[in-house]
């Protein structure tokens, strides 16, 4: 098991702090994606429209209230629940607006892989909760795949990528003691 990093008490204010000004970041930033993607939606779905806006407005409560959330004073100690609450709620959202999707769900389902990758990126938050949010994220995946058209291997192809897609998302959110260039010093020894 590798060491872990210190968690003083300021460590963890300092990260806490961080995560909840992303969170206000991104969630400002989604809003005005929610806006440009309502004006698309009114132009290119003519079949289901209302769902498809009802999607967006989710969307855009969700992300308000966690801009609302992000800006509450003492909301520090509950930045990762906030973080987690916005990134599955935006999947669960997702996954439903891409289901409403029909034939071209299997190419629309990037969108969580994309979620996957963004929140590992962007929050820090710890393994355990893009762990968490990358697990959900692969199952609503493999959820929405119509698994009766694909050939045999597509589907093993598939399986083994979502697989490996939580565990490498989740390893870029855990912070690491050891260097790349100390592993690759020691793989070339």
């Amino acid at each position: 098991m590798p060491p872990q990093l210190p968690k003083s008490g300021r460590y963890v204010a300092e990260r806490r702090a961080i995560l909840l000004a992303r969170v206000q970041r991104v969630s400002t930033f989604a809003l005005f994606a929610v806006a440009v993607a309502v004006v698309a939606n009114v132009w290119a779905f003519v079949d289901r429209l209302p769902e498809h806006l009802a999607s967006l407005l989710l969307q855009g409560l969700l992300c308000g209230a966690s801009v609302f959330m992000a800006k509450r004073p003492g909301m520090s100690r509950h930045a990762v629940t906030v973080a987690l609450a916005l990134s599955l709620g935006q999947i669960t959202i997702e996954a439903w607006a891409i289901h409403l999707s029909g034939p071209d769900a299997a190419a629309l389902s990037s969108v969580l892989v994309g979620i996957m990758l963004f929140t590992s990126l962007v929050f820090p938050w710890g393994g355990w909760a893009q762990a968490l949010t990358s697990g959900y994220a692969a199952v609503w995946y493999l959820l929405l795949i119509d698994w009766g058209s694909i050939d045999s291997p597509s589907v093993a192809n598939l399986l083994t990528a979502s697989a490996a897609k939580p565990s490498t998302s989740a390893s870029a959110s855990t912070p690491s003691p050891v260097s790349a260039s100390s592993c690759w010093t020691r793989a070339t020894r």
